[in-house]
């Protein structure tokens, strides 16, 4: 997926598939997530948190552009499902540490 860092093709590929296994997978054992204002922390409970937004939104993010930062990495996304709005460009700032995310922003 356009030269993306191998666990974030793995990321964006498991979200279109909404393979919740291969998503939590991606994730450090306490890795954390922000979205809409909540913060979602350790892997299991991203997975379950992947599954609900799975089943209440059924989105598919389109990468549109990346950029490596002085932190982690930045990918500007367009993201469809069935949620008022779609599809909607949301930007996923993501911080790394060995091969697996250790945090995940999303705006």
């Amino acid at each position: 997926m356009q030269n993306l860092p191998p666990i974030l093709a793995t990321y964006f590929e498991a979200t279109n598939a909404q393979n919740v296994d291969l998503y939590a997978s991606c994730f450090s054992e306490n890795a954390k997530v922000k979205d809409q204002k909540e913060i979602i922390q350790g892997r299991q409970n991203i997975a379950n948190w992947n599954r609900e937004v799975n089943e209440q939104y059924n989105s598919a993010s389109a990468v549109k552009s990346w950029i490596q930062t002085s932190d982690g990495v930045e990918v500007i996304t367009e993201v469809a499902g069935t949620f008022p709005g779609s599809p909607i460009e949301l930007t996923f700032r993501f911080k790394l540490q060995d091969n697996r995310i250790t945090e995940l922003e999303i705006d």
